[in-house]
């Protein structure tokens, strides 16, 4: 009822109600569930459709189809419960399906993030920290795309780089000179 009144209000359902399934439990013809990636980008705002960008792709050493879902950062809730059980991972995302809004509920072997964590008008690192937490594999690295929700802590990793590579090559002064106060 909780999460029936997150999403929609009082009076929707949710694709589970609906008989809807996971995305694990459902396979494919060839009786292979789909490897299932989570691709954080808001499809209003990137223009990007992922699930067209891997539409007909399979991994091959394993045989299994690509199913991709998208959503925003506002658009799902991360359950984790870590390594200690067979589902590391669950996530509902909030859809529209055929012109009628869902619950979904994912089970990523992969997370593709294409937006910010962090923004002037959201913070979304508490569901960072879910994805963390469970060790989902991603790119970039979630810890990369965590340590980049602070500026100080990229300047701090670019400024190492650049001493280490002083004097070994074309000319790295690419960096813009910033000083960090901290009252």
């Amino acid at each position: 009822l909780v999460m029936r009144s997150w999403l929609f209000g009082s009076g929707e359902d949710t694709a589970r109600e609906k008989g809807g399934t996971d995305s694990k439990s459902s396979s494919t013809a060839g009786g292979k569930p789909p490897i299932m990636i989570l691709a954080v980008d808001s499809a209003h705002k990137s223009g990007t459709k992922w699930e067209n960008v891997f539409k007909g792709s399979k991994i091959p050493e394993c045989d299994r189809p690509i199913k991709v879902v998208q959503c925003g950062w506002d658009d799902f809730h991360v359950m984790a419960d870590g390594p200690h059980t067979s589902t590391s991972c669950i996530i509902n995302v909030r859809t529209e399906i055929g012109g009628v809004k869902r619950v979904i509920t994912v089970k990523p072997d992969f997370v593709l993030i294409r937006n910010e964590v962090t923004a002037l008008s959201h913070d979304n690192r508490n569901k960072l920290y879910g994805l963390m937490y469970a060790n989902v594999p991603s790119v970039n690295s979630l810890s990369s795309i965590y340590m980049f929700c602070e500026r100080p802590i990229v300047q701090g990793e670019l400024n190492r780089l650049a001493k280490l590579h002083k004097g070994k090559g074309p000319d790295n002064e690419f960096l813009l000179v910033g000083i960090f106060h901290r009252y």
